[in-house]
Protein backbone atom coordinates (compact mmCIF):
# COMPACT_ATOMS: atom_id res chain seq x y z
CA UNK A 1 0.00 0.00 0.00
CA UNK A 2 2.73 2.57 0.98
CA UNK A 3 4.09 2.37 -3.08
CA UNK A 4 0.80 2.59 -4.34
CA UNK A 5 0.08 6.65 -5.61
CA UNK A 6 -2.83 7.55 -8.05
CA UNK A 7 -4.66 10.69 -7.95
CA UNK A 8 -7.75 8.69 -7.37
CA UNK A 9 -6.66 6.68 -4.27
CA UNK A 10 -6.31 7.88 -0.96
CA UNK A 11 -2.48 8.16 0.03
CA UNK A 12 -2.19 5.37 2.68
CA UNK A 13 1.13 6.96 4.38
CA UNK A 14 1.70 4.61 7.05
CA UNK A 15 0.11 2.93 10.56
CA UNK A 16 0.23 2.94 14.13
CA UNK A 17 0.66 -0.35 15.69
CA UNK A 18 1.00 -0.32 18.71
CA UNK A 19 -2.01 -1.58 20.89
CA UNK A 20 -4.10 0.04 22.24
CA UNK A 21 -3.62 3.04 19.20
CA UNK A 22 -4.22 1.41 16.43
CA UNK A 23 -4.39 3.92 13.44
CA UNK A 24 -4.04 3.93 9.92
CA UNK A 25 -2.30 7.24 8.64
CA UNK A 26 -3.69 8.91 4.93
CA UNK A 27 -4.10 11.66 3.32
CA UNK A 28 -6.51 14.82 4.64
CA UNK A 29 -9.29 15.09 2.26
CA UNK A 30 -11.84 17.83 3.55
CA UNK A 31 -15.08 17.71 1.57
CA UNK A 32 -15.66 14.29 3.43
CA UNK A 33 -17.60 11.09 2.02
CA UNK A 34 -19.10 11.23 -1.33
CA UNK A 35 -22.41 9.93 0.34
CA UNK A 36 -22.29 13.20 3.20
CA UNK A 37 -22.04 15.26 -0.09
CA UNK A 38 -24.64 13.51 -1.89
CA UNK A 39 -27.15 13.20 1.27
CA UNK A 40 -26.69 17.63 1.74
CA UNK A 41 -30.55 18.92 2.06
CA UNK A 42 -28.87 21.34 -1.16
CA UNK A 43 -26.98 18.95 -2.86
CA UNK A 44 -26.40 20.25 -6.55
CA UNK A 45 -24.07 18.50 -8.68
CA UNK A 46 -24.33 18.15 -12.22
CA UNK A 47 -24.60 15.94 -14.47
CA UNK A 48 -21.05 16.72 -15.95
CA UNK A 49 -19.49 16.49 -12.01
CA UNK A 50 -21.34 13.37 -11.54
CA UNK A 51 -19.72 11.57 -14.19
CA UNK A 52 -16.51 12.89 -13.76
CA UNK A 53 -16.66 11.85 -10.15
CA UNK A 54 -17.84 7.84 -11.34
CA UNK A 55 -14.83 8.27 -13.73
CA UNK A 56 -12.73 9.33 -10.75
CA UNK A 57 -14.02 6.01 -9.15
CA UNK A 58 -13.26 3.66 -12.24
CA UNK A 59 -9.99 4.99 -12.36
CA UNK A 60 -8.94 4.42 -8.53
CA UNK A 61 -10.64 1.23 -8.96
CA UNK A 62 -8.68 0.34 -12.08
CA UNK A 63 -5.11 1.35 -10.86
CA UNK A 64 -6.22 -0.77 -7.50
CA UNK A 65 -7.33 -3.72 -9.35
CA UNK A 66 -4.19 -3.58 -12.27
CA UNK A 67 -1.72 -3.01 -9.09
CA UNK A 68 0.86 -5.72 -8.37
CA UNK A 69 -0.63 -7.97 -6.05
CA UNK A 70 -4.28 -6.86 -7.04
CA UNK A 71 -5.72 -4.79 -4.24
CA UNK A 72 -9.95 -5.96 -4.40
CA UNK A 73 -11.09 -3.29 -2.10
CA UNK A 74 -14.54 -5.49 -1.05
CA UNK A 75 -16.74 -2.99 0.18
CA UNK A 76 -17.00 -0.06 -2.60
CA UNK A 77 -20.18 2.35 -1.64
CA UNK A 78 -20.30 6.06 -1.56
CA UNK A 79 -19.41 6.40 2.70
CA UNK A 80 -15.66 4.79 1.30
CA UNK A 81 -15.56 7.40 -1.21
CA UNK A 82 -13.33 10.65 -0.32
CA UNK A 83 -13.73 14.12 -2.07
CA UNK A 84 -10.55 16.27 -1.86
CA UNK A 85 -11.05 20.26 -2.27
CA UNK A 86 -10.94 19.80 -6.09
CA UNK A 87 -13.54 17.31 -5.92
CA UNK A 88 -11.63 14.54 -6.74
CA UNK A 89 -13.43 11.10 -5.76
CA UNK A 90 -10.83 8.48 -4.17
CA UNK A 91 -11.81 4.99 -2.64
CA UNK A 92 -10.39 4.39 0.87
CA UNK A 93 -11.18 2.10 3.60
CA UNK A 94 -9.99 -1.32 1.71
CA UNK A 95 -10.25 -4.84 3.28
CA UNK A 96 -7.77 -4.95 6.58
CA UNK A 97 -6.30 -8.24 5.26
CA UNK A 98 -5.04 -5.69 2.21
CA UNK A 99 -2.68 -3.32 5.06
CA UNK A 100 -1.31 -6.37 6.92
CA UNK A 101 -0.07 -7.65 2.89
CA UNK A 102 -2.46 -10.99 3.94
CA UNK A 103 -3.91 -13.04 1.17
CA UNK A 104 -7.77 -12.25 1.58
CA UNK A 105 -10.90 -14.40 0.80
CA UNK A 106 -13.88 -13.81 -0.03
CA UNK A 107 -15.95 -12.43 3.08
Amino acid sequence: MRRLRHPNVVLFMGAVTRPPNLSIISEFLPRGSLYRILHRPNCQIDEKQRIKMALDVARGMNCLHASTPTIVHRDLKSPNLLVDKNWNVKPEWMAPEVLRNEPSNEK
